[in-house]
C-alpha cells in the first residue's frame, strides 16, 4: 500500500479521520451509526464522505456485515512511518529521483515546474500560474485525487497568459460536472467559487475575494503592519476565504471576520 496514497486519504479533516481509524483499530468493524455514536459525531453525511475517502485510499474497507445487508467498515493495513528519511523520500524536491516511483516523479514535475503564465486575481494583479495551488484547491474542496490530477493536467495544457482566476475556477467547475463528479463539483463551487455571506449592520451582503482583501488591507493599516507583500496579501486572502467558508456559518458577522484577520496579521508580526 502506498504511503503517499494513505496520507492523501487523510485530507480533509485529518483529526476526525484519525479518530475513525483509532476507533476501528480498537473496536473492530463498525457501521456509520456505531462510529458516529462512539465518536459523538452526528453528521452522518459527512461521516460517510470521510469513510469513502479512507476507503478509496485503501485505509479502510467497506463491506457487508456477516449475515445481513448492513454496510460496515473495517481497518485495512494502515501504517505511516514519519522519519527524516521518509519525509525526504516522499515530499522534497532534493531527494534522489532514481529512488522514486515514476508516478511520484510525474506529480513533482507537474507541481514544481515554473510556467511562463500569469493569472489575474480578483483585484487584477498578476500571480504566477501554479498547478500546486490548483491541487490544494481540489484537496480543500474534497475532490477525489485522481480527478484533481486529471483536471490539473488539463488546466496546465489549456491555461493562457492573463487568464482570470474566476475564469479558471468556472472552467474547472464545468469540467467536474462534465466528468460526472456532481458532488465534487458542488463542493468545489461551495468552497472555492461562491462568495461568503457577511452580516453588516443587520444587512447581509456577498463578499468575494476582492472584498475580503480590501478588509484585510484596512486591518493591516489599523494594526500598522508594514511588511506584508502583495503576494503575501493574496495568499492570506485566499486562505482566509477558504477557512471562513469551512466554518459553515451564514451569515458571518463582520466583527468576527475582522478579529480573524487581525489574528492573521499579528501572526505575521511575531
Amino acid at each position: 500500500m502506498s504511503i503517499l496514497r494513505q496520507i492523501k486519504a487523510l485530507h480533509p479533516k485529518p483529526e476526525l479521520k484519525l479518530q475513525i481509524i483509532d476507533a476501528l483499530r480498537r473496536e473492530g468493524e463498525q457501521g456509520v451509526t456505531e462510529l458516529g455514536n462512539r465518536l459523538g459525531y452526528q453528521n452522518k453525511s459527512s461521516l460517510y464522505r470521510y469513510l469513502d475517502d479512507l476507503n478509496r485510499g485503501g485505509v479502510v474497507k467497506k463491506t457487508r456485515s456477516n449475515g445481513c445487508s448492513k454496510w460496515v467498515y473495517r481497518l485495512e493495513d494502515f501504517y505511516i512511518t514519519i522519519t527524516p528519511e521518509t519525509t525526504e523520500q516522499y515530499f522534497t524536491k532534493e531527494s534522489d529521483e532514481t529512488n522514486q516511483s515514476p508516478e511520484l516523479n510525474a506529480i513533482k514535475q507537474l507541481l514544481y515546474t515554473e510556467y511562463d503564465i500569469n493569472v489575474l486575481d480578483a483585484s487584477g494583479q498578476q500571480i504566477p500560474f501554479s498547478p500546486a495551488v490548483l491541487m490544494k484547491d481540489f484537496l480543500d474542496a474534497g475532490v477525489d485525487m485522481e480527478e484533481a490530477w486529471n483536471i490539473t493536467l488539463h488546466m496546465k495544457q489549456t491555461a493562457y497568459n492573463d487568464i482570470t482566476a474566476q475564469e479558471m475556477r468556472e472552467k474547472i467547475h464545468r469540467l467536474l460536472k462534465k466528468r460526472g463528479c456532481r458532488v465534487a463539483a458542488e463542493r468545489y463551487r461551495r468552497y472555492i467559487i461562491d462568495p461568503i455571506k457577511v452580516s453588516i449592520n443587520d444587512k447581509i451582503v456577498d463578499w468575494e475575494e476582492k472584498d475580503l482583501k480590501k478588509e484585510l488591507k484596512n486591518q493591516r493599516k489599523q494594526n500598522k503592519v508594514l511588511t506584508v507583500s502583495n503576494r503575501e496579501m493574496n495568499r492570506l486572502t485566499v486562505n482566509a476565504m477558504k477557512n471562513l467558508k469551512k466554518l459553515e456559518i451564514e451569515p458571518i458577522p463582520l466583527e468576527f471576520i475582522q478579529e480573524y484577520l487581525m489574528l492573521l496579521l499579528r501572526n505575521i508580526q511575531i
